[in-house]
């Protein structure tokens, strides 16, 4: 069942209810159901978003490519220390911290090869 249909019905039950006990209970059932889904959402969204962020780093030259993974990185900083300050859960973070790690370690990598490269004077775009 969708969110919507969920809410739909439980509004319905909310309006048939005797008392403000029973109306309090089903908003806070909702208010946790359509909190869970946005939270699935978001978790889907984050996973997607580090796959894409994943193939893009296997795609791309080594060339120009430093600076948008530097990028990468300045963006998922930003994106944790935002969730840190709200209420999400603690699995999102990780797995927020886990890809900031996984480009930090692209970024030095590419940095290490770039510094081995003007070391040995090979040349291999032609901006370097």
């Amino acid at each position: 069942m969708n969110t919507q249909a969920s809410v739909d019905q439980s509004m319905k039950k909310w309006e048939e209810a005797k008392d403000e006990t029973e109306r309090t209970a089903i908003l806070v059932a909702v208010r946790k159901k359509v909190l869970h889904d946005l939270d699935q959402i978001l978790n889907g969204a984050t996973s997607d978003l580090a796959q894409q962020m994943e193939r893009y780093t296997v795609l791309s030259l080594l060339g120009s490519f430093s600076e948008q993974v530097r990028s990468r990185v300045r963006l998922l900083e930003q994106n944790y220390r935002g969730l840190e300050g709200k209420y999400v859960g603690q699995d999102r973070l990780e797995r927020v911290k886990e890809c900031l790690g996984g480009m930090k370690r692209k970024l030095e990598l590419l940095n290490d090869l770039k510094r081995g490269r003007k070391e040995s004077g090979v040349r291999r775009h032609p901006l370097d």
